[in-house]
């Protein structure tokens, strides 16, 4: 699924795609608009969404140093658990999609 679509579900109607989607293995993809390490070596990334939002990909540890390759504007394919949207659509433990 194109992470801008994920995106307009969870903005149209937060309610249905939590229904839908939250709790489950998600399988995105979209151009890399932004990526971050935090303190604790937590890489993450934010796949295109709306105007200022996306979907923020958290990513498991194990695959860190291969996704610190990633550039911003490349297209990823991402695998992840829906934890639901606060401004972004949050994906955890994500791997790189097939």
């Amino acid at each position: 699924m194109e992470s801008k679509k994920l995106f307009e579900e969870f903005n149209d109607d937060e309610n249905a795609a939590n229904q839908k989607y939250l709790g489950k293995v998600v399988c995105v993809y979209g151009h890399v608009s932004d990526r971050a390490v935090d303190a604790k070596g937590t890489f993450s990334l934010i796949l295109e969404g709306g105007d200022l939002a996306g979907v923020g990909c958290q990513f498991d540890k194990s695959v860190v140093d291969e996704m610190q390759k990633v550039k911003k504007g490349e297209v990823l394919r991402v695998k992840g658990v829906c934890t639901g949207m606060l401004m972004d659509v949050v994906l955890v433990d994500c791997v790189p999609g097939d």
